[in-house]
């Protein structure tokens, strides 16, 4: 059995706590931007109906870290399971012939996109990164594969049992999960243009840098090394965050 600390189920219960909240972020924006005026940024899904559903997932993903924090453990799996079945569910609400055109596809696209000026680009991939990481755990630890219990590290720490080798974090591996995630994105989106003739230069190299995020993400996954994951880790959050940021800088300049 495998058992997870105190200190790793606090730290992910603050991933999904951000994850929760920044979802809700992106609900608000998308409210004022779909409801507030007559401009199509709110998506071919746009209704009361979905918001509530939006807000519903948003908030059922904070409850959950609350819960997590406060190690009322089933309670989190409960919900942790129905968030998972709840955000799943969303493939079959379809407008067209085709899944591509799901509720999910299309929150998915919406919220990177559209939603790059208010975080979208990290926070889609947070988001569901985190329901899908803390709906496995739940269904492990209700059939009794993972335990929170932190008997063992205490026995550990008074030299009862035997160390085992440090193990990485939750939040450490899901870093490179929600990057690795962005990466592969961007890169169906863009990737076509490494291969385009009248492309060149600057161009060129931001198209290739879904790619470099991705090779960094699997790197980081794969290694065991504290110092090499964790500046793979670093590098690739600065190079997902960087189309934002220099959204954020120019609309800043412009304002001037």
């Amino acid at each position: 059995m495998k058992i997870i600390s105190k200190k790793n189920s606090v730290s992910f219960s603050w991933f999904l706590l951000i994850a929760g909240v920044g979802a809700l972020w992106l609900t608000f924006w998308w409210f004022k931007l779909g409801f507030s005026n007559s401009s199509s940024h709110g998506g071919s899904f746009s209704g009361i109906a979905v918001l509530f559903y939006y807000i519903f997932n948003s908030l059922l993903l904070v409850f959950s870290a609350i819960l997590l924090y406060s190690r009322r453990i089933r309670l989190h799996s409960i919900l942790a399971i129905l968030l998972g079945i709840s955000v799943t569910g969303s493939l079959f609400i379809i407008q067209g012939s085709s899944i591509v055109n799901s509720l999910f596809i299309s929150t998915a696209y919406l919220g990177m996109m559209a939603g790059t000026p208010y975080g979208g680009t990290l926070l889609v991939p947070l988001f569901l990164v985190g329901v899908y990481a803390s709906a496995i755990n739940a269904l492990l630890y209700l059939q009794k594969k993972i335990n929170y219990d932190d008997d063992q590290t205490e026995s550990m720490a008074e030299g009862n049992t035997p160390m085992t080798p440090v193990q990485k974090g939750t939040l450490v591996k899901a870093i490179p999960v929600v990057t690795l995630f962005v990466g592969i994105f961007y890169a169906i989106l863009y990737g076509p243009y490494v291969f385009t003739n009248h492309v060149q230069g600057p161009v060129i190299l931001i198209a290739l840098l879904p790619f470099i995020v991705i090779v960094l993400s699997v790197i980081s996954l794969l290694s065991k090394r504290v110092m090499i994951y964790r500046i793979l880790n670093i590098i690739s959050i600065a190079l997902v965050a960087f189309p934002v940021a220099y959204l954020w800088a120019s609309q800043a300049l412009a304002a001037f």
